[in-house]
């Protein structure tokens, strides 16, 4: 599922019934580590880009899957997640800026997209 190239991102006529056609070769909800696997298979018999992995990040140890999706904004599928709780949770921990830090089996992100990734703006409303 390769984009050509472009300037500027441009959004098909009807990105809805695209994103939905994308998201039904992928997953939508991960519970063990070979459902990650077979993703990263079925992208790879698929044709779709991937940005970073498979592989697992060294701050929480989960499991992860980044790939580009039609839009190219980057989708990621993860496993092993932390969950707290929302008042008296752990100190936050911070990761490394370097990038052989990025992940404990090696992998590195592709950025040769990030010039045209989309750009998200973020608008206060209300006051």
């Amino acid at each position: 599922y390769k984009l050509p190239a472009q300037p500027t991102p441009i959004l098909p006529s009807d990105p809805t019934d695209r994103l939905r056609k994308f998201k039904a070769t992928l997953l939508d909800e991960v519970n063990e580590i070979d459902d990650i696997g077979r993703l990263y298979n079925r992208c790879k018999n698929l044709g779709v880009d991937i940005q970073f992995g498979m592989g697992r990040h060294p701050t929480s140890g989960s499991i992860h899957l980044y790939i580009y999706g039609p839009d190219n904004f980057v989708w990621e599928y993860t496993l092993g997640m932390e969950q707290f709780p929302e008042a008296g949770a752990r100190q936050p921990r911070f990761m490394s800026d370097k990038p052989e830090h990025y992940d404990l089996w090696g992998a590195m992100p592709d950025n040769s997209r990030s010039d045209i990734l989309p750009i998200v703006a973020v608008t206060q409303v209300g006051g």
